[in-house]
């Protein structure tokens, strides 16, 4: 691929990459060390005892700017990708949560498509060896749920790949990239079969591969509701987390005052009303990443995009288990090993780096491949992108109250220990959430887009301005959520 002029070569030299690993280190440091005390900053180094905690969300920032930086030839576009990969909520509250098997797993997803994407540009030994080392690892780790997804996902992405190669006539290069992606396959899983078997008894024995009954169980319970994958652009489009904390400007905190109910300066309960028994929070990409992605499935070329779109639409469903009645049967029925698998919801922790992976790939299209498109025709898609997730935003903002009651059959224990004024409070706060966050994400879609317009006036001037813009939002957008967990 021809480097365009407009982008710094991401291969020239060892200092940039060793200035932009310093960047993820100080990032890494800002994130998980400064807390708010009382309205003043201060250092907590308690984190840094284990550096465990913190270290494969470092790893993920390497791996995902490796990734993006093959992707796009342009280490701040890269750098972006890798803060939307690393800093999504998801990581975050897995790292909150001590789940690190499956934060290693997400940490080493842009290593295999990195590797995907090198086959697929015909280098073969390169590529072959990246994604077999980075399939062995995910074998090594052994996150079945982030496997099986993910393994869906390139399986989508290869048939896409096939169907193109097959389509133009190129049988040699199918042949070459398949015969390719075998050798690496049998290479990575053949020295873990027997661990892999062992840990496959494991899950038998301890619940993650469960009998017919029990996987239909579990599926009905863990499964997001249909409109709870929104929680991308909006994360407070079902309360958050089941364990949150309110306010003095809450209704909940003046209803105690007004009942003359001892109080301190926050008051903790439940603002989850979703159909999970119990929520540590949402995944939420981001609205900038959101806004980024519309856009870029217009502006990419590439026809594989639409098995991008197709992979994505696939999670949403996955992660809405027994809502999508109809598929989620089709899929329990066709489907290989898909009901042996728990927890559908997983399948929103792969979205949170496709997400991020269309987003750089349209900036680099708009940035470096503009001339491409019509300056109007960019205008129009930039326009409808903004429209389309604008709307979304407005729409729960002004209407919330049209499809919601904000009320949660996990509420039994509100409505039996508590008297009916906290309760309706409750319920006010969770519709208030709801509203501020979708205002929120309009502000953070508006600022992005405002960014991109700029640029296209500008026609050019000022590139590398508005790339370090757009990693500010992002990384102001993500950090305002990430803090609540």
């Amino acid at each position: 691929m021809q480097k365009s002029k407009y982008s710094s070569s991401v291969f020239e030299t060892g200092a940039l990459h060793l200035g932009i690993i310093f960047l993820f280190i100080s990032l890494v440091f800002f994130y998980f060390t400064p807390v708010i005390n009382r309205g003043a900053w201060r250092l907590d180094l308690s984190i840094w005892a284990n550096l465990t905690d913190v270290l494969p969300v470092f790893a993920g920032l390497c791996c995902a700017y490796c990734f993006f930086a093959l992707l796009t030839e342009n280490i701040r576009i890269a750098f972006f990708g890798a803060v939307c990969h690393a800093f999504s909520s998801g990581n975050i509250l897995l790292v909150g949560n001590e789940q690190f098997t499956q934060v290693w797993a997400i940490a080493c997803m842009p290593l295999l498509l990195a590797g995907f994407l090198l086959i697929t540009r015909k280098k073969y030994v390169l590529g072959g060896f990246l994604f077999a080392l980075s399939v062995f690892l995910e074998l090594l780790i052994c996150s079945v749920n982030v496997i099986y997804y993910l393994s869906v996902f390139c399986i989508i992405m290869y048939a896409g790949c096939a169907f193109n190669l097959i389509s133009r006539k190129d049988i040699k290069t199918f042949f070459l990239i398949t015969l390719t992606f075998s050798v690496a396959l049998s290479l990575a899983v053949f020295p873990c079969t027997t661990d892999f078997y062992s840990n496959n008894r494991m899950g038998e024995e301890n619940g993650f591969f469960e009998t017919d009954f029990q996987s239909s169980s579990n599926r009905k319970t863990w499964s997001y509701a249909k409109e709870e994958a929104l929680c991308l652009i909006i994360p407070n489009i079902r309360g958050g987390a089941s364990v949150s904390i309110l306010k003095q400007d809450s209704r909940l905190f003046k209803e105690h005052k007004l009942n003359h109910k001892r109080t301190g300066v926050k008051i903790q309960t439940c603002t989850y009303w979703g159909n999970l028994p119990f929520s540590s929070g949402p995944v939420y990409a981001g609205a900038c990443v959101c806004f980024l992605f519309i856009l870029g499935m217009f502006i990419i070329k590439n026809k594989i995009k639409w098995w991008i779109l197709a992979a994505v639409l696939f999670l949403i469903l996955a992660s809405g288990g027994k809502n999508w009645t109809i598929v989620n049967d089709f899929l329990l029925k066709y489907l290989p090993m898909y009901e042996n698998y728990r927890n559908p919801s997983s399948a929103m922790l792969i979205l949170a780096t496709i997400f991020p992976l269309i987003a750089a790939w349209g900036l680099k299209t708009l940035f470096h491949h503009r001339n491409m498109i019509e300056k109007r025709r960019l205008k129009l898609h930039l326009f409808i992108s903004l429209g389309l997730t604008i709307a979304i935003c407005l729409f729960f903002y002004l209407l919330p109250n049209v499809i919601y009651n904000f009320k949660s059959p996990n509420d039994t224990r509100f409505i039996l220990k508590y008297p009916e004024w906290y309760y309706g409070a409750l319920v006010t706060d969770r519709l208030n959430l709801l509203k501020m966050d979708a205002l929120r994400s309009v502000a953070f879609i508006l600022a992005s887009g405002g960014s991109v317009f700029f640029f296209i006036k500008r026609n050019k001037k000022g590139l590398n301005k508005y790339v370090i813009i757009l990693i500010v939002l992002v990384i102001i957008d993500l950090w305002m959520v990430d803090k609540r967990y």
